[in-house]
């Protein structure tokens, strides 16, 4: 079969121009009842080759849009019959040359189920018998082919949206139509899944609903995990928190929500055995860090000073009004509030987290601040003239923490 190029502004045969061209396509209801359907769709698949060939030509308009209609989904199957689709395929053929809306009742109702497996192998020999005729008149033939043919159909086609969307510097849905599919269906919304788990950077910033995208991947941990490889792979952490890509922070809410917080059980569960990278975690967490500070501190002058910091895990001690930064060999201990007071760095040792944090978590603000003033501190530094200076050289001196950017 020869390669087929187009541009996406060359569409042909769109769904208007379907149905002006096939009018009877978009009058796809029928008077039959569901028994009398189940009598004559039997009846189809039990007939021998000889009286099929005769039979075919006396079924009527609505008869034959039942049964172009029906294939894709084959459901009198699960009822414990076996229903072949060879003798179905064989009267949409013979029935096409005056009849050609057949073919398109057909199309637009494989979207709606394009992973019945055996309907799909019956396709293909059926496009195969008719690809002369057919394979130039629409352009969703040719890609249809190609897809049934794939190892991977949806992957096949994913990977036709992004030529056309990087050539067309479109977006999804214009380049997915410009395939010749129908939009709204269960083939547009799995595709759309599956081509923001496999996108370029710029895509993602032009999407519109990336949240209610994702959002379906809730119940399929492998694709969320596909997403989420791929999404953390195009962006650095400095670019999500910019108010730019502010559209992301839903998007990364959800996330969380799925995977709960860093080292927990939950945690743990979503992010052993995946294919995901070290990096790309290390992104996720910094970013969740990051928003732990601004939503604890606001955006005062130690929110913008914190921020810039890479941390192990953020703890809030809501008695107490104290947030616990953790970096890899250290911890800090800064207060909330107005009356917010000094801030205390440690050595994250054993007998010092006994010392400071075990039991902390139910005292006041007041009776923590007296434990800390009288623990074994590795520095105190109180918040008044240029202790943001004093804060950072600390830091770097002892080789304490990295920033953001040093990543």
């Amino acid at each position: 079969m020869a390669e087929f190029h187009f541009k996406v502004r060359e569409l042909t045969l769109t769904k208007m121009d379907i149905q002006k061209k096939h009018p009877k396509a978009d009058e796809n209801t029928s008077t039959l009842n569901n028994e009398q359907i189940k009598e004559l769709i039997l009846k189809i698949v039990s007939m021998p080759e000889t009286q099929l060939r005769k039979y075919v030509f006396l079924l009527n308009n609505d008869e034959l849009k039942v049964i172009a209609g029906y294939i894709p989904y084959n459901y009198f199957q699960s009822d414990g019959l076996r229903i072949p689709l060879d003798n179905l395929f064989y009267v949409i053929e013979k029935r096409l040359d005056n009849k050609p809306y057949l073919l398109i009742i057909l199309y637009s109702e494989w979207q709606k189920c394009y992973d019945n497996k055996e309907c799909n192998g019956c396709m293909l020999k059926f496009l195969k018998r008719i690809e002369e005729k057919y394979h130039d008149q629409y352009t969703w033939f040719r890609y249809l082919y190609k897809a049934l043919e794939a190892e991977n159909l949806l992957l096949y086609l994913a990977g036709e949206i992004q030529k056309q969307v990087f050539a067309e510097n479109s977006n999804f849905e214009w380049a997915y139509t410009g395939l010749g599919f129908e939009v709204n269906n269960k083939l547009y919304y799995d595709l759309e899944s599956l081509y923001y788990c496999l996108c370029r950077k710029e895509e993602y910033i032009r999407c519109e609903n990336l949240l209610s995208i994702v959002t379906r991947y809730y119940i399929y941990d492998t694709v969320l995990k596909s997403f989420f490889a791929n999404f953390f792979e195009k962006f650095s952490v400095t670019e999500l928190v910019r108010t730019y890509y502010s559209r992301f922070q839903k998007v990364l809410l959800f996330i969380k929500g799925r995977t709960g917080e860093p080292d927990s059980k939950k945690w743990k569960d979503f992010f052993n055995y995946s294919d995901i990278s070290d990096e790309s975690i290390e992104k996720f967490i910094d970013w969740i860090n990051f928003k732990d500070i601004s939503d604890a501190f606001g955006n005062d002058e130690r929110s913008i000073f914190w921020r810039k910091y890479k941390f192990r895990k953020i703890e809030k001690m809501t008695e107490s009004q104290a947030l616990v930064m953790y970096f890899r060999y250290h911890f800090v201990v800064e207060f909330l509030g107005k009356a917010n007071g000094p801030l205390y760095i440690y050595e994250d040792k054993k007998q010092i987290r006994r010392e400071v944090l075990a039991n902390s978590r139910n005292l006041n603000n007041t009776k923590f601040r007296k434990k800390l003033l009288h623990s074994h501190y590795f520095e105190r530094i109180i918040h008044s003239g240029d202790w943001e200076y004093k804060t950072d050289s600390f830091l770097k001196e002892n080789n304490i923490a990295h920033k953001l950017e040093e990543r």
